[in-house]
């Protein structure tokens, strides 16, 4: 990765998983992370962040436009309340254009702020990505809701993530552009 007047690019070769032969493959590896792809009945990104979800021992920042209705998301939403159940501390930064909304934070996220997580703002706020005890990071082109992330939904929208070690060096810039924009947010929701 690579940080150039703000703007974040890709300039390593994809290449096929020794796991994956066919074209139908739902990821692929880059380097020290693999690169996933869902679609409507591939449900593969949101699995492998709840996987990481569940293994989360001290930290999680989600940095996303939107984030709701994580309930509808198979294992994502269990997820998030399980881990801030076990202590993990949990910091959710959307776009605060949400929080003038009637209906939102939705049920499951009001849900999610009783047990914890801090749900923040950042203006005009248009990446996505997650960051896990600093040691996990995705860039996500899905949003935490279920058209992003239900791959049951036949409506649910083609996504991609890039996924692995917050060192790797596909995705260890972008690692600490997620952990700046969570400790630096313009907005704080408060119910």
């Amino acid at each position: 990765m690579k940080a150039l007047a703000g703007a974040v690019t890709l300039d390593e070769k994809l290449q096929k998983s020794h796991a994956t032969e066919s074209q139908e493959s739902s990821h692929w590896c880059l380097g020290d992370a693999k690169l996933f792809l869902s679609a409507p009945a591939i449900g593969v990104i949101s699995e492998k962040l709840t996987e990481l979800i569940n293994g989360a021992k001290f930290e999680i920042f989600l940095i996303t436009m939107s984030l709701y209705e994580t309930d509808t998301i198979p294992g994502f939403g269990d997820a998030l309340l399980a881990a801030l159940q076990r202590g993990v501390h949990v910091r959710a930064v959307v776009r605060p254009e949400h929080f003038k909304t009637d209906n939102y934070p939705d049920r499951a996220t009001v849900e999610l702020i009783k047990h914890g997580m801090e749900l923040r703002g950042i203006t005009g706020l248009h990446a996505k990505g997650i960051l896990i005890d600093k040691q996990f990071c995705g860039i996500l082109s899905a949003n935490f809701n279920p058209y992003s992330l239900n791959g049951q939904r036949t409506e649910a929208n083609w996504e991609t993530a890039i996924v692995g070690s917050a060192l790797a060096p596909a995705l260890k810039d972008f690692a600490a552009f997620v952990e700046k924009l969570a400790c630096n947010p313009t907005h704080e929701f408060v119910h």
